[in-house]
């Protein structure tokens, strides 16, 4: 605040919703006291101004308590990841705003972009993909918050996501380099790499896959996706898949060969996650492609969305919890804008 030819420094601090505002003098010295004086107060509760009655929390109080409820909510990856963004904003807040970290309700929009910020310097530095991942723990975060009456404003309501460059890559693989794909490939793992390219299963899901999963009914063959005792898909949700001609050849062709599971190791063992990834990518090194299994299930993807197949049914057959997920699998291949054209003459 400017008087005259000098400057007049007012600190400004919520206590229980209420905004204080106080003019410390002329003085830097003094105001940075005055301010390290009454941060300290608030920490310890000295402070005790009126206000609304409301419950408090810390926000390390109010991510433990988060993170509580969704334990056997999510899968364990899930669970994993909320930690590493709880973490670093706790600390965050602890380190430089100690305030708001003491009360949840004083965290403000403009807190949430100084986190944001910060997250993208150092050595350390989140990734954009990254950073909308923590972007959207906090928003479910203070959702959590309002709901257990902590505060009454969730201060990531109008904080956007960042907008991801486009690769400029085609992330799916054409007819022709799987034709290639399957001659190079072991022989052993060309069956459940296959299978993953005709049904979009996810690389743990074909792995898990067990006979009392299939049904090979002649006149309705499909598969069912669902979690077991000793695994859970990512969703936690179930899902049937109709197996086309070439699915129901490569089940018929490994029937027999283990008591539970559908496809296994060389050494006829359940498969570790591993496996399938390196036999994959030696054949990718010898054809010069690049990729791994999921380029598989986003060629499954791409290849029903250029056949003019419902995002809707894309959604289901491959398992996502929103359609938006879905669109990231919706590409068109450069022969397929072709034919497009060609409809205009």
């Amino acid at each position: 605040m400017k008087r005259g030819k000098g400057h007049v420094y007012q600190i400004d601090y919520r206590v229980k919703g209420k905004r204080i505002r106080e003019v410390v003098g002329t003085d830097k010295r003094t105001a940075e006291l005055k301010r390290a004086t009454i941060q300290q107060d608030l920490i310890l509760g000295k402070l005790n101004l009126p206000g609304p009655t409301r419950k408090t929390v810390t926000l390390r109080a109010l991510a433990d308590s988060f993170l509580q409820s969704k334990k056997g909510e999510v899968r364990a990856t899930s669970l994993q990841r909320y930690s590493n963004y709880s973490s670093r904003l706790v600390d965050f807040f602890e380190s430089f705003l100690p305030i708001q970290a003491a009360d949840v309700s004083l965290i403000e929009r403009k807190h949430m972009r100084e986190f944001l910020d910060s997250m993208q310097e150092g050595d350390d530095a989140w990734a954009k993909k990254t950073l909308n991942g923590a972007i959207k723990f906090c928003r479910t975060l203070f959702a959590f918050a309002m709901e257990n009456k902590y505060c009454e404003e969730n201060p990531m309501s109008k904080l956007k996501e960042f907008r991801l460059p486009e690769t400029g890559r085609r992330d799916f693989y054409s007819d022709e380099e799987l034709r290639k794909i399957w001659e190079t490939v072991e022989p052993h793992w060309r069956g459940c790499l296959e299978f993953i390219a005709n049904t979009g299963l996810r690389k743990g899901e074909m792995i898990n896959l067990t006979w009392d999963d299939v049904s090979l009914d002649p006149v309705d063959p499909r598969i069912t996706v669902a979690s077991s005792d000793e695994w859970e898909t990512k969703s936690g949700k179930s899902r049937v898949i109709p197996l086309n001609s070439r699915a129901l050849e490569i089940i018929q062709s490994v029937r027999g060969k283990h008591p539970k599971y559908v496809f296994t190791s060389v050494t006829n063992k359940k498969m570790h996650p591993d496996e399938p990834y390196h036999a994959l990518k030696a054949a990718l090194s010898k054809l010069g492609l690049e990729g791994d299994v999921h380029k598989l299930r986003h060629t499954t993807g791409s290849k029903l969305a250029m056949q003019g197949v419902d995002r809707f049914a894309i959604m289901n057959l491959l398992g996502h919890s929103d359609v938006e997920t879905t669109q990231i699998y919706v590409h068109s291949s450069s022969e397929h804008l072709r034919d497009a054209v060609k409809k205009l003459v």
